[in-house]
Parts: structure tokens; C-alpha cells; sequence
């Protein structure tokens, strides 16, 4: 039997954004990174292709903000987060944005300890 051989001509349409499509299948030959790098629309939205601390470490410095006990947990996250992206991951400007707002909240802490 030769290959193809049973397949209508015009294989319905699957999902894929072309008639004859196979939905996730149309993508083969791409990889991880052209699916979640940069470039890719799914990088920009989600958070895809970090680290759990590179993710984490963001909310935890934006509750810092107010609850400051968290800021150091926020530097340490965002350190580690910034070091895991160094060696190859995304998530720097996660990272960077922890250590910011764990440094803001310990200017809040030391100004709530001293003021009150």
C-alpha cells in the first residue's frame, strides 16, 4: 500500500489555520525557544520559559511594598531569579523588578520602624 493511499484529496480542516491542517502537528520542525523566545507572542503574555523564582519573585516584591517583612524574601528571590537567567533562562527583568521593590520595601520598613 502506498503512502497516503486511503486519504481523501482535501483533508478537512483541524484547527490549524489552513485547510488540511493537523493543528499542533503544522509546527514539527520549530522548537521551544521560536515557540516561547522573544519573538514569540506567548513570551510577552505569559510566563512561559522562566523559572518559578524568576515568576514568584515579582509578586512577593510588590507585596513587600506593604507588608515590608517580605522585602528581604523579594531580594533573595530576585538574586536567585537574576542568577538562574543568567546561566541561560529568561526572566531578568522579573528578577530585576523583585530586587527593586524588595529594596523599596525595606526603605518602607526602616521608615514605618523609625517614624512610629
Amino acid at each position: 500500500m502506498r503512502p497516503g493511499a486511503g486519504v481523501p484529496a482535501e483533508a478537512p480542516w483541524r484547527g490549524s489555520g489552513t485547510p488540511g491542517g493537523y493543528g499542533y502537528g503544522d509546527v514539527i520542525g520549530s522548537t521551544a525557544t521560536d515557540t516561547y523566545g522573544p519573538s514569540g507572542a506567548v513570551h510577552w503574555l505569559l510566563p512561559v520559559g522562566r523559572s518559578w523564582q524568576a515568576v514568584v519573585a515579582p509578586y512577593v516584591g510588590l507585596i513587600s511594598l506593604l507588608a515590608f517583612p517580605l522585602a528581604p524574601v523579594a531580594i533573595g528571590l530576585g538574586v536567585w531569579a537574576l542568577a538562574r537567567a543568567r546561566r541561560g533562562g529568561h526572566g531578568t527583568g522579573r528578577a530585576v523588578f523583585a530586587i527593586v521593590t524588595g529594596l523599596l520595601g525595606c526603605a518602607v520598613g526602616v521608615w514605618v520602624l523609625t517614624t512610629f
